[in-house]
């Protein structure tokens, strides 16, 4: 069985409770993380730390998200986005959780100072796969962050009609949001993804309350695309969609906890 978790960002107490209750009530084989495990909630390194110590209890399969690209960019000075994208916006609870300081602290760090505290943290975090492909006897999978942004391309050749600046920041997997608006399926498979959260930070309580994972699908009521980000950094819920070897699959959901 495959345990495919959803945009984690930082939500250490939920992650923990998704994870010891998939290993628990299923015969997991594989956890696979749909990327986007930092920044928002404010465990960053937590997540990091409890996710590597994990790695020699079952298989994982990391998938890179956008944020994980952001950080990327930023400690090791790639220069693929503007330096502020990262720091001073979406990363600063990431930068007071690796460094163990408050927010407003933060914001006053160079990336001179910031970068030696993620370097222990690298190797891990290029590690990352854009895309993984399971196929099952009913179903085949494809797992990425945000999905193909080209449905006539296979996923090793979407980068071919990207333009310079849509590679850089690798466009199709980790930050391409309209897998909802396809209309067929692509290539036969069912698309797995995170990235564009059915709830935010303005959503009422009982949208979040409700959040549950987006299943899109074609004329004939076959399955396209499945969106698994059900805001938990928003105080929705972290969710696990649990795949057994013919394709069956059902969802583990965690409200968020501080």
């Amino acid at each position: 069985m495959l345990a495919v978790v959803g945009d984690v960002h930082g939500c250490i107490t939920t992650l923990k409770k998704l994870y010891y209750t998939c290993r628990d009530k299923y015969l997991i084989h594989r956890f696979i993380f749909l990327g986007d495990i930092v920044d928002r909630g404010f465990y960053s390194r937590e997540v990091v730390e409890f996710l590597m110590d994990r790695q020699g209890d079952t298989l994982m399969t990391f998938l890179k998200g956008n944020h994980e690209d952001l950080l990327i960019n930023a400690v090791e000075n790639q220069g693929r986005y503007p330096d502020f994208i990262w720091h001073e916006r979406v990363g600063l609870n990431t930068v007071a959780s690796f460094m163990k300081i408050s927010v407003e602290e933060a914001t006053k760090k160079s990336h001179w100072e910031i970068a030696p505290y993620f370097l222990p943290y690298m190797e891990f975090f290029n590690s990352f796969q854009e895309y993984y492909i399971e196929e099952t006897k009913k179903h085949k999978f494809l797992f990425s962050h945000a999905g193909p942004a080209f449905q006539n391309k296979l996923p090793n050749e979407q980068y071919l009609l990207c333009n310079e600046e849509e590679k850089r920041r690798h466009y199709p997997f980790l930050w391409h949001k309209n897998t909802k608006d396809f209309k067929n399926k692509y290539y036969d498979y069912i698309i797995v993804n995170g990235h564009d959260a059915v709830v935010n930070k303005i959503s009422s309580k009982n949208d979040l309350h409700k959040a549950a994972p987006s299943i899109y699908k074609d004329k004939n009521n076959e399955v396209i695309s499945i969106n698994i980000d059900t805001g938990c950094c928003y105080g929705g819920k972290l969710t696990a969609m649990i795949i057994d070897d013919e394709g069956k699959y059902t969802f583990e959901m965690f409200p968020w906890e501080e």
